[in-house]
């Protein structure tokens, strides 16, 4: 437990890491809540929510790994200064959602028969959990909650299945907000569905036998209607209220008081006129459909890149889980035997609790990588979900294998050089550099005042706008102006510096290695500051001499 403990406070420091991931982590949900929630501007909101009439994402799950955070900041914090806090809060907060899937490990870990602490700790050193599900992305929200249904389910961690009303009512909430996360729940959630129906199969004909009576088809439909209808009330219930959030926010929906039209933004008008609710015009949005038709269009999908279908089995599983990928595939091939053999021989006898419990994990993990597979654009991302299951089913390599002296050592190398790539070098200079630029455009209080700033960004990942907190975190004013400039040669950046000539200030954010091409393009610019280190995966010759993301002001007459 104190390996736990210590690997625990390691993801709380990690928050605080410099790494930048993946450009979905900013611009899916805090890029977008901070700047409904604090007036911010010169932020970027994705196709996803941009389109208005056809939104493929839904807004409350933004809300929830940084709306909340953020509407706790302004109610007690206010609007301070310091604008590191609109990056912070959200991953401490992820950082505590994070926990439920402690929570789920340590349940499952009894249902299937392994020590918790041993179980804690595999799981917990998992560069995924130290990093990943500390991060604002919907994939690890869409991963807590799958691991949510697997806990709640009311016969995997034990139940029998007699008393699943409260639990049906809190899995239909969930399988909802599951699907409205990310459209793609419904594959990792479709073996438990399968499960939970099967279990109620046996349940139901046990019942029946012990009273020596037979079990009709048409008995145990209606008993499995009954049985589901807490879940289906649940389900549509929370999908009611989703999506008329959704077609408030986006505008397709809106209610009239008086001749006033309101939108989300002024739910307390409406909350407080209930007798004006009658009065609501426009259509809905339902956001899971537009995600998925969008999906199903391979023009679309051009445009975010095309991949083999083999590319998240063979590598990108693989990326996530590392030497676990190996074993998951055996055991897979292990369960499949088993279960062939099983119905071959035509066998009744019942399976024990883990070995069910196994299996269900296992066919998580077939159904999300199979699915999934099925779309020719792959990240690895896409596979979080997977993660918790694959953990599960290996602890006992870790344990009881013959290997774990193999084992044991290759997985803590794999998840450190993991941790170190992701939470540290890859593009670590980028989101430091923006909170010292933040830092220092609010010190020059009386230079500033008024005048037009802009910021240039060579050869970085797009810049995560919000953290510069403009304009609410600044007590002056002034235009500000963010650039991605991509990585353009030496010459269209020094036409770019003299069309900016005369235009206020300018600061320049850019990597060594690419000031040491830019040739005469930023003779008399002053370097404002550097950070250490900075890996550009795409420039790997440049590391580690020249992994330096660099801040300059240029001289607007250069």
């Amino acid at each position: 437990m104190k390996l736990y403990v210590a690997l625990l406070l390691l993801r709380l420091a990690l928050v605080f890491s410099s790494g930048y991931i993946h450009p979905d982590e900013f611009f899916q949900s805090p890029e977008i809540t901070s700047s409904d929630i604090f007036g911010l501007q010169q932020t970027f909101i994705p196709w996803e929510f941009a389109d208005k009439q056809n939104p493929c994402r839904s807004i409350v799950p933004p809300y929830l790994n940084s709306g909340i955070p953020f509407l706790l900041s302004k109610l007690f914090l206010g609007e301070s200064n310091y604008a590191g806090w609109l990056l912070y809060l959200p991953r401490i907060w992820m950082f505590l959602f994070s926990l439920v899937m402690d929570w789920a490990a340590f349940k499952l870990s009894k249902s299937l028969n392994l020590s918790s602490s041993q179980t804690l700790a595999v799981v917990s050193s998992s560069w995924i959990f130290l990093l990943f599900l500390t991060r604002t992305f919907s994939n690890s929200l869409e991963a807590i909650l799958v691991t949510l249904v697997l806990v709640i389910d009311p016969f995997l961690v034990g139940g029998d299945g007699s008393k699943s009303g409260v639990r049906g009512w809190w899995l239909g909430f969930i399988i909802s907000l599951g699907i409205f996360t990310r459209f793609t729940f419904t594959f990792f959630f479709f073996p438990i569905g399968i499960y939970i129906i099967l279990r109620h199969y046996t349940f139901v004909q046990t019942s029946y036998t012990k009273r020596n009576k037979t079990l009709s088809w048409h008995q145990f439909i209606a008993s499995l209607i009954k049985f589901l209808l807490p879940t289906l009330f649940g389900f549509l219930l929370a999908s009611s209220v989703l999506i008329i959030i959704d077609s408030l926010y986006f505008g397709s929906l809106y209610f009239l008081i008086g001749e006033e039209k309101a939108t989300i933004h002024d739910w307390s008008k409406v909350l407080f006129s209930p007798l004006r609710w009658a009065n609501i015009k426009g259509k809905i949005t339902l956001t899971p459909l537009n995600s998925l038709l969008y999906n199903l269009d391979p023009k679309n999908l051009e445009l975010h890149g095309l991949h083999p279908r083999w590319l998240h089995i063979a590598v990108n599983f693989p990326i996530l889980v590392g030497p676990i990928a190996l074993i998951v595939f055996i055991e897979l091939g292990k369960s499949l035997v088993y279960l062939y053999r099983l119905f071959s021989y035509n066998s009744r006898h019942s399976l024990p609790q883990t070995l069910i419990t196994k299996f269900t994990l296992l066919g998580v993990i077939f159904s999300g990588l199979a699915f999934l597979s099925l779309s020719p654009h792959q990240e690895p991302r896409f596979l979080i979900p997977l993660v918790l299951p694959s953990l599960l089913v290996s602890v006992p390599h870790f344990t009881g294998s013959k290997y774990k002296k193999i084992l044991i050592p290759v997985w803590f190398l794999f998840n450190l050089s993991m941790t170190i790539l992701w939470g540290v070098l890859h593009q670590g200079g980028l989101v430091p550099s923006l909170l010292k630029l933040q830092d220092t455009l609010q010190q020059q209080n009386d230079p500033l005042a008024n005048q037009h700033v802009t910021i240039l960004f060579h050869t970085t990942y797009m810049p995560p706008r919000f953290i510069l907190g403009y304009p609410s975190f600044y007590s002056f004013p002034f235009e500000l102006e963010l650039q991605d400039l991509g990585s353009p040669s030496s010459e269209e950046l020094q036409q770019k510096i003299k069309a900016l000539n005369d235009n206020g200030v300018i600061y320049l954010v850019i990597p060594l290695s690419e000031v040491k091409k830019s040739g005469d393009a930023l003779r008399g610019c002053s370097k404002v500051w550097g950070y250490r280190p900075h890996l550009i995966t795409e420039d790997f010759s440049s590391f580690p001499n020249d992994a330096e993301l660099q801040v300059y002001k240029i001289d607007n007459k250069t």
